[in-house]
């Protein structure tokens, strides 16, 4: 008789600059609700008045719905403001640090143990783009 152990799958965040936070308010374009990664994109105007784009990974729906959210939660065109480790070669997006819906639920990404109840990064948010 063989026992299988019960396998951990470990993921790097090495691609990540988990000492910066970039943060933008926004309008959600798409929630990809899909494992093993999900994704969020939102649209946000930058200081020139033009339309961006980012995206943000974050965990498997599994992780989103143990912290009380389901998909219907995640509706295109909603308001929200989007924090994320910005990926360390340069390439626009990362992964999701928090995503702070209209209702003021908040979605925690990687390091999500990192942020208080005041929702503050552990990296100093003077120094988020």
């Amino acid at each position: 008789m063989v026992f299988a152990e019960h396998a951990l799958a470990h993921h790097s965040y090495a691609a990540y600059d988990q000492n910066h936070v970039n943060s933008v308010e926004g309008t959600l374009k798409d929630f990809d609700w899909s494992a093993p990664h999900s994704s969020v994109t939102v649209v946000y105007v930058d200081k020139s008045g033009g339309a961006q784009t980012v995206s943000a990974t974050t965990g498997a729906p599994n992780t989103i719905v143990r912290q009380g959210f389901k998909i219907s939660d995640f509706k295109a065109g909603m308001k929200v403001e989007l924090k994320w480790y910005p990926n360390i070669n340069g390439a626009p997006g990362g992964e999701l640090a928090l995503l702070k819906l209209p209702d003021n639920r908040v979605l925690r990404g990687h390091g999500f143990e990192d942020f208080g109840a005041n929702n503050s990064p552990k990296a100093d948010p003077a120094k988020a783009k």
